[in-house]
């Protein structure tokens, strides 16, 4: 890991430092205006503006007089542009006095100075330019990966992967592509001018405000809006964030709503008072600072700039059919509605990515129909569209190199036309190096994107022939082209951006080769703004499409890596038995195996047993248990999980507190039958009401082919699946579930199953030189779904066990079972009869918590430890679990009280709470730590010595009663939950709530003393207030003797 790192970060060196030196390289070409007077250009108007704020007095930088002409390039940027200007001049000064000496100085063009003023754009670059888009980079993509699993999670229906819409590019690639942009490296070290100062600082208030550091970000915006005021094209998306964080969700109060925008406001006012104070003693001079800002006297556009006015205006005279008035409020109507959808979007439902895409929207909707447009404002839009590049690097790229293209007036103006060509060549090249790499690295092949071209041509014209017989050709291929529409979608966008780039490389030499008609001079001009205009228009439509279409998920949420926080940790109990308050007692080595159908497995392996061997009992097959078509021949394996429940640390294990968790006797079954039917798997999941067939075949051509990997395959074998490319391979299964089963015959639960599911196949069965014959694989459960007992890490945790044990079964458990090419992985001895070892359970576990992924998206890792592992587990975020090993029975009774409760609501309420009294809540956060750590200390003692047990129990339960009234103190217990806890204490009982609260189960510790009809009197209690409870059993897995 050490190694990646360093690599990565070698890598980020290298790119800035040949950042840096095609920047000193495109400086030693021409600038603008360079030795034309008498007006000269931007160079001579950086040069003017130091010299005028070094040699007058403040209140007359932005006043017209006789040392200051204002048609002289007059000062037209905010005052934070003029401190820069002075602090420049300063040094000029201090150089030569000659760079700066009022009126005598202009049109100064010295060597020596123009290498002056070249390197305080570059020493821009270095200070701030670049290390914030690196700090964007390294931070925010890291922050997003939680909305990525969840987006992920909640479509409805997701397709493959494509190419424009894949995330294959790396921090240090995006950085790398960033820093080699053309568009800025032309227009501030060519043209010359500041650009990279202001946007430089909003990406630090964005890179700040995705991080929560609202004030900070604030700030930052502030200043950037103080140096360039067109960065009011970005100001409308952190106003609408920045508000939108103020409005209170579930469990907070208006007053911490109100607090919050005084505080921001409180910032913005004080930034805009520093900055301006020196302005403040005069209010005319103020005034006059804010008239320069918005020269309305200059026209709607400016030279053939690539928006909507200038391309129109071929048709439609706007400057001789309307005043600079009328057409300014023309432009602010037109572009208040174009950015309407994106801003009340993001108002409405924000998140880090709709954030990023909205400055692209806002941005470009100012470009295309606001009033006083440059050429260079393109600039404006393309620096978020770097933010959002390696979401979708395709659309990106093709944006990037229409924005480059489309100042190509001005370039040529500026006789910058061979820099223009060398840098975007060098881009085109830079990205197809970085695209391959990535894709090489995800697909795991020699040619990455050629492979994945194939990947694509061959799923579009994979036509079924056996199913054209008496369809006719052309229904079979029409038929195959709906089904794969994605694909057909994918191919028809990259060649719609060849035939673009294309368009764009023939009108620059025809520009170049032709000479424009007398009669229409500009000709050219105006075809490349027009064709820019046009295509400009086209991304805003696909960017606020891509916007409308994220779905929302708040980023102040607490993530909540503990698998619901409680609402993971709940135990369900069937409770329809307790009606005639029968005691319903689970007691391990009461069942044994009496349950797991033995007639019909032919390997039976319960995992959960902590320090010894897993159990295989076997036995006959039985034929009538299977569907009549289907025959069970050679192998079969069922594999039991436990389930799991929380007993110390809810929601404070999600602030890093430790938490005890246990596994239950409930369990989940996985069994796989091999079946004679040719060619078939069938999958059967009666808890999802769910059955489905699939082509072993298509099944091994898309999940079996070469794994996409992050190291070389010879370093790669099923033991370590963290070095498999997560997304690429949920993809993969994804893919194959949507085109084989259909996305419109499923709900959510049924397909994150499959995909899960096939994940886990493609994994384990990807690397290892085993033949996968036809099977049938079912599953059952005593766990209901999605009620907190840990059902689907119990069901994932058994998938991987059966497929490790098929493997070791059909292998002999002797051997290099890897295949070839792949790194050997060699069996440890232990037979397949023996169960799994513990280096068997270990990869168990970690195939597991991948799976977990797809499910949950950021899981703690402590629901698949126990369903592996079983026992207590104790656990604390970011460190690996420890178990406990109970080697006595330990009951407890659960309690449920009915009522629904939303745990993401729950979770909301803590976040908000911890945030308005931090200091307070902590303190109840460590309490519940407290609480924790003693009562670790005691199930220690519990399941080490038994004659100390009463004792334990009775400390165990004045623990529990705790840690339920700190619970309440934090507001997530429920009237029923108190009444629950109120009636057991009436009995002699401790209990606590059970999970994130809100409603759903209590608990309390059931001492091995405790009379058995005492129990039934609690049993009965408990039903009278309309709420049932059972007995069962933790920390062990049912037949342990």
């Amino acid at each position: 890991m050490e190694c990646k790192i360093s690599c990565e970060s070698w890598l980020v060196i290298f790119g800035t430092l040949l950042a840096v030196l095609l920047r000193c390289c495109t400086s030693l070409h021409p600038y603008s205006g360079e030795a034309t007077p008498p007006m000269y250009g931007d160079y001579e108007a950086q040069r003017h503006w130091m010299e005028v704020t070094v040699n007058l007095p403040l209140k007359e930088w932005y006043r017209n007089g006789t040392h200051n002409d204002l048609n002289y390039w007059g000062l037209d940027y905010p005052p934070l542009t003029a401190y820069h200007m002075y602090l420049c001049g300063r040094v000029a000064e201090w150089l030569n006095t000659n760079y700066t000496k009022l009126h005598d100085s202009r049109g100064y063009e010295s060597e020596a100075h123009k290498v002056f003023m070249r390197a305080t754009v570059l020493l821009g670059d270095v200070l701030l330019y670049i290390p914030a888009l690196v700090l964007y980079y390294h931070a925010c993509l890291k922050l997003t990966k939680t909305l990525d699993s969840d987006i992920k999670k909640r479509k409805k229906e997701r397709v493959s992967r494509t190419l424009n819409e894949i995330k294959p590019m790396s921090a240090s690639l995006s950085t790398i592509l960033a820093l080699l942009y053309p568009g800025i490296i032309l227009i501030d070290h060519g043209h010359f001018q500041y650009n990279c100062i202001s946007l430089a600082l909003m990406v630090l208030a964005t890179t700040c405000l995705l991080h929560e550091r609202d004030l900070l970000a604030s700030a930052c915006f502030c200043l950037s809006l103080n140096y360039k005021q067109m960065e009011l094209y970005h100001a409308l998306p952190f106003f609408l964030y920045l508000l939108s964080t103020c409005v209170p969700k579930p469990g907070q109060s208006t007053y911490w709503g109100v607090l919050r925008l005084v505080k921001i406001s409180v910032t913005v006012v004080t930034m805009f008072l520093l900055i301006w104070l020196p302005f403040l003693t005069d209010l005319n001079v103020a005034l006059e600072v804010v008239q320069r800002q918005f020269p309305v006297a200059r026209g709607v556009f400016e030279d053939k700039v690539a928006n909507v006015w200038c391309a129109l205006n071929v048709l439609f005279k706007f400057k001789t059919r309307f005043d600079n008035y009328q057409m300014m409020r023309l432009c602010l109507f037109a572009t208040l509605l174009a950015v309407f959808p994106s801003s009340v979007d993001l108002f409405l439902r924000p998140n880090s990515r709709k954030f990023v895409l909205a400055l692209v929207n806002s941005s470009l909707a100012f470009f295309l129909f606001s009033f006083q447009v440059h050429e260079k404002s393109i600039l404006l839009v393309a620096v978020p569209v770097l933010m959002y590049f390696p979401y979708a690097p395709f659309v990106c790229f093709w944006f990037l190199c229409l924005s480059g293209f489309s100042m190509l007036p001005l370039l040529v103006k500026d006789g910058l036309v061979m820099a223009f060509v060398a840098l975007t060549v060098f881009y085109v090249v830079s990205f197809r190096v970085c695209i391959e790499h990535a894709y090489r690295t995800s697909l795991n092949t020699q040619n990455g994107l050629v492979e994945y071209y194939k990947s694509l041509l061959h799923t579009l014209l994979d036509i079924e022939y056996k199913k054209v017989i008496g369809l006719g050709v052309v229904k079979a291929v029409h038929r195959q082209v709906v089904k794969n529409t994605e694909a057909l979608r994918t191919l028809i966008f990259h060649f719609g951006m060849l035939v673009s780039l294309f368009g764009c490389l023939v009108l620059f030499l025809a520009s170049l080769v032709f000479k424009a008609p007398s009669r229409y001079p500009d000709l050219f001009p105006l075809l490349i703004s027009v064709y820019s205009c046009i295509h400009f228009l086209g991304f805003f439509v696909y960017f606020n499409v891509k916007q409308l279409r994220i779905p929302q998920q708040f980023e102040d949420e607490v993530v909540d890596e503990s698998d619901g926080c409680g609402g993971k940790f709940s135990c369900v109990i069937v409770s329809d038995k307790n009606k005639s308050f029968t005691l319903q007692t689970r007691e391990f080595g009461a069942t044994g195996g009496a349950e797991e159908h033995p007639r019909l497995l032919a390997e039976d392996v319960h995992l959960g047993a902590v320090g010894r061997a897993a159990k295989v009992k076997k036995m006959s097959g039985d034929a009538n248990a299977l569907p009549s078509n289907i025959k069970p021949t050679g192998l079969s394996v069922v594999v039991s999980t436990p389930g799991k429940v929380i007993l110390y640390g809810e929601h404070s294990v999600v602030y890093g507190k430790l938490a005890l968790s246990a596994s239950l006797g409930l369990r989940s079954r996985v069994k796989l039958f091999e079946i004679s039917a040719p060619n078939l798997v069938v999958i059967q999941a009666p808890a999802l009401h769910f059955t489905s067939t699939y082509d072993l075949q298509k099944l091994k051509e898309h999940l079996l082919a070469p794994l996409p990997l992050t190291h070389l395959a010879s370093e790669y074998n099923w033991e370590h699946p963290e070095s498999l490319h997560h997304d690429a391979v949920v993809d993969l299964a994804d893919g194959f579930v949507s085109f084989t089963t259909g996305s419109a015959s499923m709900n959510a639960k049924q397909k994150m199953g499959l995909t899960a599911l096939f994940y886990l196949v493609s994994g384990i069965m990807g690397s290892v030189n085993v033949e996968l014959n036809s099977f049938l694989l079912c599953t059952e459960s005593e766990l209901s779904i999605g009620a907190g007992t840990g059902s689907s890490a119990s069901f994932l945790v058994g998938v991987a066990a059966l497929l490790v044990q098929y493997v070791k079964l059909r292998s002999g458990g002797l051997g290099n079972v890897s295949k070839e090419g792949y790194k050997p992985y060699v069996w440890d001895g232990s037979t397949p009869e023996q169960g799994f070892s513990r280096r068997e359970l270990d990869m168990i576990c970690r195939w597991g918590y991948c799976a977990e992924r797809i499910m949950h998206g950021a899981p703690s890792g402590v629901d698949n430890t126990i369903c592996t592992y079983g026992g207590v587990v104790e656990f604390r975020k970011g460190l690996v679990p420890k178990l406990l090993p109970v080697s006595r029975p330990i009951r407890i009774l659960l309690v449920d009280t009915k009522v629904q409760r939303d745990t993401k609501k729950l979770v909301w309420h803590v976040a908000a709470l911890h945030k308005q009294y931090p200091d307070l809540t902590s303190n109840i956060l460590n309490a519940m730590e407290d609480v924790a750590f003693i009562a670790l200390q005691h199930l220690t003692v519990l399941c080490s010595a038994p004659e100390q047990a009463e004792a334990n129990y009775e400390e165990l339960g004045r623990l529990a009663s705790m840690n339920h009234n700190l619970l309440s103190a934090l507001g997530v217990s429920h009237l029923k939950l108190d009444e629950v806890v109120h009636v057991l204490t009436e009995h002699g009982l401790h209990g606590k709530l059970t999970g994130a609260g809100g409603g759903g189960y209590a608990f309390c510790w059931v001492p091995p003393g405790f009379d058995e009809a005492a129990l039934v009197d609690v049993m009965g209690a408990l039903a009278a207030r309309g709420v049932c409870g059972a007995v069962d059993g933790i920390g062990r897995e049912r037949g342990d003797d």
